[in-house]
C-alpha cells in the first residue's frame, strides 16, 4: 500500500485511517512519501516522524511495516506507485497527480468521499465508473483496502479495468470539451489584446 501526500495533508485521522487498513492487511507494509519538493520538502521531516509514530503505537502497529521514503522527483514516485498494490488517497484534502498516475497505471485507489475543495480524486474515479472505490466513511475505507489486499485476482483483474479506462479519461475525450475550452482560451487572448491597446492608446 502506498500514499505520496504532503505531509501537510496527512492529518491525524487520515494517518490513524491509513495505519487501521494496515492492522487489517496483516502481511501488508505501507510505504508513505511525505516530503514533496513542491511542498515544503523535508523542513518538516521530524514533526512528521514524530505523529506517525505516535499514530501507529495509538493503533497497535510495528513501526517496521511502515517505510517513510525520501524527497522523490514524479519519475520516482511513479516508478514506487507502478509497483504497489493500492494506492490510499489522503483526505480531507486529496490529491490529483498521483491518483491520476494510479488509475494509469491500474493500481486501484481507495478514496473517501467527501465535500471539500481538494476532493478531484473522488472525481477521477467516479468519472472513469470505478464507485465501488469510493467510501463513505473512514471505517469503510479501511473495510475495502482489507478486501481488495484478501482478493489478489480480483485486485488484478480490477487493476487492469482501471489502466484499460484511464486511456480514455471522459473529461479530455470529449471533441465538444476541447472545442469549448480552446474558444474560451481564444476569447480570454483576445479580450487581454484589446486591453492592452485601449492602455496603449489611452482610451482606459
Amino acid at each position: 500500500m502506498i500514499n505520496t501526500g504532503a505531509c501537510q495533508k496527512n492529518r491525524r485521522e487520515f494517518l490513524l485511517t491509513m495505519l487501521r487498513a494496515l492492522v487489517r492487511v496483516p502481511k501488508g507494509k505501507l510505504l508513505l512519501a511525505p516530503y514533496n519538493p513542491g511542498w515544503a520538502g523535508r523542513s518538516q521531516a521530524f514533526e512528521f516522524n514524530i505523529q506517525v509514530a505516535e499514530a501507529a503505537k495509538e493503533v497497535g502497529v510495528s513501526l517496521d511495516r511502515i517505510i517513510i521514503l525520501s524527497e522523490m522527483s514524479v519519475a520516482e514516485a511513479e516508478t514506487v506507485l507502478s509497483l504497489s498494490d493500492i494506492y490510499l488517497s489522503s483526505f480531507p484534502h486529496g490529491g490529483a497527480t498521483m491518483t491520476h498516475l494510479s488509475l494509469i497505471y491500474g493500481v486501484p485507489p481507495v478514496v473517501l468521499r467527501r465535500r471539500s475543495t481538494r476532493s478531484i480524486d473522488q472525481f477521477l474515479v467516479g468519472s472513469l465508473g470505478f464507485e465501488q472505490l469510493l467510501t463513505n466513511t473512514p471505517d469503510e475505507y479501511v473495510e475495502l483496502v482489507g478486501k481488495l489486499a484478501d482478493d489478489t485476482a480480483g485486485r488484478r483483474k480490477l487493476g487492469a479495468d482501471i489502466k484499460a479506462a484511464a486511456k480514455h479519461p471522459v473529461f479530455v475525450a470529449s471533441k465538444d470539451f476541447s472545442k469549448s475550452m480552446e474558444k474560451t482560451v481564444l476569447n480570454c487572448l483576445a479580450e487581454i489584446e484589446k486591453r492592452s491597446i485601449q492602455i496603449d492608446t489611452g482610451e482606459i
